[in-house]
This record gives structure tokens, sequence and C-alpha cells, in this order.
């Protein structure tokens, strides 16, 4: 599978919440967790595997390069960025770096880069 050519919802989705449990450079055990509840284990193997073996700038472009098929109208937004808000608060520990991360991600997928 090419990664840049063929994910598919539920992959883009493992990789944005991969890329957004790491924002304090480490997966907890919770978050972990909370990915492989909405992902099947091959989709969540697969794309951990392509984040580990990825530069930064090439995971935030994959994510990008999806934005409008996965995340078209202002509803699928909001189902996204809620999806990251649960990431991010299920291990009751939502740090300042981890609302840097929610901010900047936002900020990029609503297309209002600073």
């Amino acid at each position: 599978m090419d990664i840049q050519k063929d994910l598919s919802y539920n992959q883009f989705l493992a990789l944005l919440l991969i890329y957004c449990s790491y924002a304090d450079c480490k997966l907890k055990k919770k978050e972990k967790e909370y990915i492989r509840s909405k992902v099947s284990q091959s989709d969540y193997k697969i794309i951990h595997d392509y984040y580990t073996k990825s530069s930064d700038y090439d995971v935030i472009q994959t994510i990008l390069k999806y934005k409008r098929k996965y995340y078209s109208t202002v509803k699928e937004q909001e189902k996204l960025f809620a999806e990251m808000k649960n990431l991010f608060l299920c291990d009751n520990d939502y740090s300042h770096i981890e609302e840097e991360i929610y901010n900047a991600i936002t900020a990029l997928l609503r297309g209002t880069e600073k």
C-alpha cells in the first residue's frame, strides 16, 4: 500500500491521533488504548510503522493531503477535532504542549495557519 495514495478514513484518523499523541514526546498507554478503540489493529500497526519511519514534515504533509477528502464540511471537522480533544483528555493530563498541538493542528486543518 502506498501511504501517500491509499489511506482509508480509519488509517487517516490513526495517523492524526498518533501524531497528536506524541505531542509530549511519548505515547501514553491510555492514549494508545484510545486510538486502538477507534481503528483496527492492522490499521494501527501500518500507520504507527509509517509514523515512526517518517519525518514530522512528511506526516503533516500526509495529514494535509487528506484534508479535503475526509473533513471537507464543518460537521466532519468538528467530529475530527472532538476525536483529537478526547485523545488529549483520555489520560486526565491535558498539558500545555498538548493544548498547543491541538491549536496548531486545528489551525492547519481549517486552513488558518499562522
